[in-house]
This record gives C-alpha cells, structure tokens and sequence, in this order.
C-alpha cells in the first residue's frame, strides 16, 4: 500500500479530503452517497487517488461521480485522462482550457509548464517522475462563471483568471467554503500569489472577488487551508504583490519570457492594457 499523507475536515454535508500529491494537495470531497475529486493532480497522482480511495476512505471507485481540473496546468490537468480511463466517472474543466496549449506556441507552453514543474518537484526534494500528460483535455462538461457543478449542485463555480486565462474556484454556500486552487498559496504562514501570474491586473480582480465571497474556510492547492478572516488581513499584501507584477519589473519580464508563450498571453494582456 502506497504511504499517502491526508488532512481530513468534517463539514455537516460531507468530508474534505485533502491528500498529499506529488507537488501539491489533492481535494476529494466525500458524500454519503458520491465522491468528487476535485482536481486531479499530476500524473502519478492517479495511483495516489486510486489508492485513497479504496484503502483509506475504504469506498468503492464506482463512487466517484466527477473529476474537475481548475485549469490546465501539469500539477491540476495532468492526472484527469489517466482517472477517466481508469474510472466509469465524469470529467469536466473550464471553458476554454484547450486554448492555453493550442497551436506552435501552447506546443512550447505546454514544454514549459511542464518543465517548471518538474523544477517545483526538484526544489521539494521530490523523486523524479514523468509527469506528460496530453496537451487537449477531453471532458464531458465545460464549466463557465456562476453555473452549478454536474451532480453536485451545492457547489458553484467562479471564473477567476490571473495565474491563466481560464482558472476557475468553486464555492459551496451551505457551508461556506471555498477552493481557491491556485490563486493563492501559503508559504511560511502567509499568503502568496502563485508563480507565475501571467496576467497581474485579472488577478488583482480576482482576489477581490474572492474576499468579498466572505468564506468561513479557505484550501489551496497549495498551503492546506485558511480562514476568511486571514485572507482578509492578506488582500493588501496579495494587491500589492499584483500591482509589483504589473510595473514590469525586470525580472518579473525576464520571467514572462519562459512562461508566456501560449497565444492567449497576446489577447488577454490587451485587456491589462500591455502589448
């Protein structure tokens, strides 16, 4: 049995599971009766899944109705074909996830994301794995602003770019909770915004908006969980942060050029007024 570390939280509706990935946490929300996973992970994270599932939460795969990927990045996409094949589940993602990796340039963008991330593996003293996994994400629904998750309809989707076009966190009222994926992370016990923010005046729109969603409770991909009141304290610091990456600081630029090949870099920085 493989050792996989998890953080577990009771809510009235179900349970949180946050389980231990290559690079970053797994959500799996548990229902009575169903089970979401609620970003896949990258893709050795399947087994990792797969295993929880059945040997920790001791529940049937067949439980498992739906798999999300937030956005398509290796360490949130990367696992979701491998679950689908593996699983008689639903796969869904946001609208417009297979425009980030799509032509020449999203063939270099996809290269790149997946070589930052084999860095992040790296610098965690992570054993080396093959993380490929194709650059078009099949699913059977594409999630879009405010609609409501298939199958689990207590839970609403918010469209909140800035780490990429087309990142999505989901909400669910009757608890008050939020997943913030990669938005934000904590680090040392404070919050950050993730690298790299490709797009700093979309993100600073949505880190307002998701403070005024006033949630009790917070998890990230990366750092586990927050309060509200925590990321309240934090949103001048995350804005500041945004505003830094919006002056164009030098190194910031430099960083730009190995992160910033996808053709949706060009169309979505005339709406931050950047060339």
């Amino acid at each position: 049995m493989i050792n996989i570390r998890s953080e577990i939280f009771h809510y009235k509706k179900f349970k949180l599971h946050l389980v231990e990935g290559y690079v970053q946490k797994i959500p799996i929300i548990e229902y009575p009766c169903k089970i979401m996973i609620m970003d896949s992970g990258c893709r050795p994270d399947y087994r990792v899944v797969l295993e929880y599932v059945k040997k920790v939460m001791k529940r049937k795969l067949k439980d498992i109705k739906l798999v999300i990927a937030s956005h398509v990045h290796p360490d949130h996409a990367g696992g979701i074909s491998f679950l689908a094949k593996n699983l008689n589940a639903h796969t869904a993602a946001p609208a417009g996830i297979n425009l980030w990796y799509k032509g020449l340039r999203g063939f270099l963008q996809h290269k790149m994301d997946l070589c930052l991330t084999h860095y992040v593996a790296y610098a965690s003293n992570k054993p080396f794995k093959r993380l490929y996994f194709p650059r078009y994400i099949k699913t059977d629904y594409s999630l879009s602003h405010n609609e409501k998750i298939p199958f689990f309809e207590d839970w609403i989707v918010y469209y909140c770019p800035g780490h990429t076009t087309h990142d999505i966190v989901f909400y669910n009222s009757c608890e008050n909770i939020l997943y913030a994926a990669d938005l934000i992370l904590k680090l040392k016990n404070r919050l950050f915004l993730p690298i790299p923010v490709n797009f700093p005046c979309l993100m600073k729109e949505s880190i307002v908006f998701i403070d005024k969603i006033c949630a009790d409770d917070i998890f990230m991909a990366h750092g586990g969980m927050v309060s509200g009141s925590e990321l309240k304290k934090s949103v001048p610091m995350l804005e500041r942060q945004a505003d830094f990456l919006y002056e164009g600081k030098k190194r910031v630029l430099l960083m730009n050029k190995f992160t910033g090949f996808s053709d949706e870099m060009k169309k979505y920085n005339q709406l931050c007024g950047k060339s």
